[in-house]
């Protein structure tokens, strides 16, 4: 961070993935923020694509467009948290993630308690062998 910088810009970048058009919209966008904000707190950068459901109601593009838009941003991740559901979208996230050795993590919780054991770790070795 450089001088004058806010703080946040040197978190990492969490992708969440997970249902969209199947069930409630509404709700699935709502579940996907909800998850986004969690992570946020936890100090990370949530990449929530559910939220371009306005610029959709606004300027409908197709599905297509969505993945290849989204997917775009998955590619500057450094997680990616898949939500419960079924969901072609976040499958295929998913595996592009895979594919370019993006960490996937099974819900906030999974995310959430693996990233809290990886900075233990780091803690623990900054302790044991410091510079």
């Amino acid at each position: 961070m450089t001088d004058g910088e806010p703080a946040h810009t040197d978190r990492p970048w969490v992708y969440i993935a997970g249902p969209y058009t199947l069930g409630d919209v509404v709700v699935n966008v709502r579940n996907a923020c909800a998850a986004g904000d969690r992570i946020w707190d936890a100090g990370f950068m949530p990449i929530v694509p559910h939220t371009n459901y306005a610029w959709h109601m606004a300027y409908p593009k197709t599905p297509e467009h969505w993945y290849a838009y989204d997917l775009h941003l998955l590619a500057q991740c450094d997680h990616l948290v898949l939500l419960p559901g079924t969901s072609k979208g976040a499958d295929r996230e998913a595996v592009f993630a895979i594919k370019r050795r993006i960490p996937c993590y099974l819900g906030v919780e999974h995310f959430l308690a693996s990233v809290t054991a990886v900075r233990r770790g780091w803690s623990m070795l900054a302790v044991r062998n410091p510079p």
